[in-house]
């Protein structure tokens, strides 16, 4: 579940485990400025780490990070680490992110999650780099669905549907859309949520939430606030 510490949000069940698993609102800012990430590392005790961020492009990319490593990845959505000298630095306004720990293997990921990234199976890609990289075993994953748009707040065309329906069973589907008054909704969260189930994760170690960034004016918002609109981060690392 979410805590609000203020400035940003953690995920409970990750903190409990020595893993910072943040979601931060207009609290802190704006994290498109520098300013604004560099005040978080501060508050989160972390400037000592290593920062790492890609240019995010709606892709199914992900990159596996270590100390060696580049700070910067052009076209990458998606970073895993086993690493506890580095911070996985994320954004959105809307899109969901997703943040994972291999309690095993000692391994975190998390990857930016847009509609195009959900269609792509981005989080399917993140786990299965985990596994070819630390022997990760998608039922011992503990998985966080992070805070994105709802689906009352998420409508979409016929043809977004008709692009899913071709590619997703039915189970899927009947979870994520909902039609009324002759509109079609998506609920992003909910697609992920089956997706994984689906392909092995254990509901037992998915946690989800009725979050808004739509809905609650603490979080940047790109749907209602336009292309003005700020970035709120997503961050995972090894506390």
């Amino acid at each position: 579940m979410f805590v609000d510490e203020g400035k940003y949000m953690i995920l409970k069940e990750f903190e409990e485990l020595g893993v910072g698993a943040i979601y931060t609102h207009m609290g802190l800012g704006n994290v498109q400025d520098l300013e604004t990430r560099e005040t978080l590392l501060k508050e989160i005790k972390c400037c000592n780490k290593k920062l790492v961020y890609g240019k995010q492009t709606h892709s199914e990319n992900v990159v596996k990070v270590e100390d060696s490593s580049s700070f910067f990845y052009e076209d990458c959505d998606g970073f895993v680490t086993n690493s506890k000298n580095i911070v996985i630095f994320t954004q959105y306004a809307d899109c969901l992110p997703i943040y994972f720990y291999d309690k095993i293997n000692k391994a975190i990921g998390i990857c930016h999650s847009g509609w195009k990234g959900s269609f792509k199976k981005i989080a399917l890609n993140l786990i299965n780099l985990m596994k070819k990289e630390y022997g990760t075993d998608v039922e011992n994953l503990l998985i966080g669905l992070g805070i994105g748009i709802s689906r009352e707040r998420y409508e979409v065309s016929n043809e977004f549907y008709r692009e899913f329906e071709s590619e997703f069973s039915e189970t899927i589907l009947n979870n994520c859309f909902k039609f009324s008054d002759n509109k079609i909704y998506f609920d992003n969260q909910e697609f992920n949520y089956h997706l994984l189930l689906e392909n092995g994760a254990s509901k037992d170690n998915i946690i989800r939430n009725n979050l808004c960034t739509y809905e609650d004016k603490k979080f940047h918002s790109h749907r209602r606030d336009g292309s003005g609109a700020g970035r709120n981060g997503g961050y995972i690392y090894f506390k």
